[in-house]
C-alpha cells in the first residue's frame, strides 16, 4: 500500500497543477461608461456679405451646420452602424464671439481646440476603446479644422469631411486686413497654429510649407479618411459663385484614404444640404468604410457606393 500510494501522489500533484488558476493578464482599460463612440467637431464657413440679413464677415461668421442639419446626416450615418456620437458646433472664427446672424454667441477654434484636448486625455488616451475623432466642415471652416487636424499632429482623426474647402479671402479675414489671429497671440508670446508665423510665410493659403498648396487641400497623415465634396462649375449668372478648384490629396502628392466626388448640381451652400446628392454620398460613404480598424485593408468605397451620374469623381 505505501508504495501504492507514492505511485499515485505524483499524479494527483500533476492533475492539481493543470488545473491551477492562470496568472492574470494586463488589465483591459476601457473609457468610462456613457461616453460617446464618435465626437463630430464641425465648423461652418464664411457668412455670406452679399445676402440681405446683416452679415460683416468674418464677426458675424455663425456655426450653421447644426442649424441646416448638415452635422445631422453625419450623425445619423454613425447612429446607423451602432455608434453613439456626440456633435461639437463651431464657426469660422478664432474663438467665442457675438453673431449677429444667428443672434447668439457662436464658439470658434479656440474652444474647439479645448475640446478637443478634452477628448483625448479623457476617452481617447490610453484606451482599448478610444473615443472616435471626426472633422466635419464647410467653406472657411475647412481651414480653421485643417488647422486643428496639422497642429495635433499627435491625435489620429478617423474622418475629415470636407465640403467646398475655400482659403480665398481668409488671410484677409484673419491675419491681413483683420489683424485677429496677431492680436490674440502675439502679446500673450504664443505660437500661433502652423503655418501662421512670420517665417512659415503668414499664411495658410498658397503656403510655402506645403509647397504653394493651401491648407485645406492637403489632409495630413493623422488624417485617416478623407472625404470631400466640391460644388458644381460655375455656369452663366450663379449668386453663389464660389468653388473649391483643387481636389484634396496627401503632402506626397496621393489620393491615399481619399474620395472626392464634385456635384454637377450644387452649389457653394447646397453641398451642405442634408437631404442633398453630395451629403447623401457622404452618409453612404461612412456607412460603407465604417471606422478604421488597425491592420485593415482600406476598401475600395467605388464598389462599395454605386456611382452617381450628379457626380465627377477624382
Amino acid at each position: 500500500m505505501p508504495r501504492l500510494i507514492l505511485w499515485i501522489l505524483p499524479l494527483l500533484l500533476a492533475a492539481c497543477s493543470i488545473f491551477q488558476r492562470p496568472e492574470p493578464g494586463p488589465t483591459i482599460k476601457l473609457r468610462p461608461s456613457g461616453t460617446p463612440d464618435v465626437v463630430i467637431i464641425g465648423f461652418a464657413g464664411r457668412c455670406a456679405s452679399i445676402t440681405l440679413q446683416p452679415c460683416n464677415p468674418p464677426f458675424d461668421n455663425w456655426s450653421y451646420l447644426q442649424d441646416r442639419g448638415t452635422q445631422q446626416a453625419v450623425i445619423d450615418a454613425f447612429n446607423s452602424l451602432g455608434y453613439t456620437t456626440e456633435y461639437f458646433n463651431a464657426s469660422a472664427y478664432l474663438y467665442r464671439h457675438y453673431s449677429r446672424v444667428s443672434k447668439r454667441e457662436d464658439l470658434g477654434y479656440l474652444e474647439a481646440e479645448a475640446y478637443l484636448n478634452r477628448v483625448v486625455k479623457d476617452w481617447v488616451a490610453d484606451y482599448a476603446n478610444p473615443t472616435r475623432i471626426v472633422l466635419l466642415a464647410h467653406s472657411h471652416g475647412t481651414v480653421w479644422a485643417s488647422l486643428l487636424a496639422w497642429n495635433h499632429p499627435d491625435v489620429k482623426f478617423d474622418y475629415f469631411i470636407s465640403l467646398d474647402g475655400i482659403c480665398f479671402w481668409w488671410p484677409e479675414d484673419n491675419l491681413k486686413k483683420n489683424r485677429i489671429i496677431e492680436s490674440y497671440y502675439d502679446p500673450l508670446g504664443l505660437r500661433r497654429p502652423w503655418p501662421l508665423n512670420p517665417e512659415e510665410g503668414e499664411t495658410a493659403c498658397a503656403s510655402k510649407e506645403l509647397g504653394g498648396k493651401d491648407v485645406n487641400d492637403v489632409f495630413p497623415e493623422n488624417v485617416y479618411y478623407g472625404l470631400e465634396a466640391i460644388s458644381k462649375d460655375v455656369i452663366g449668372l450663379n449668386v453663389n459663385y464660389l468653388q473649391d478648384h483643387d481636389p484634396n490629396i496627401r503632402a506626397d502628392g496621393s489620393k491615399r484614404r481619399i474620395w472626392t466626388i464634385k456635384s454637377r448640381t450644387e452649389d457653394h451652400s447646397e453641398v451642405t444640404n442634408p437631404a442633398g446628392p453630395a451629403m447623401h454620398w457622404v452618409a453612404d460613404a461612412i456607412k460603407a468604410l465604417k471606422v478604421p480598424k488597425d491592420g485593415e485593408a482600406v476598401p475600395r468605397l467605388i464598389q462599395l457606393v454605386p456611382q452617381n451620374r450628379s457626380f465627377v469623381y477624382y
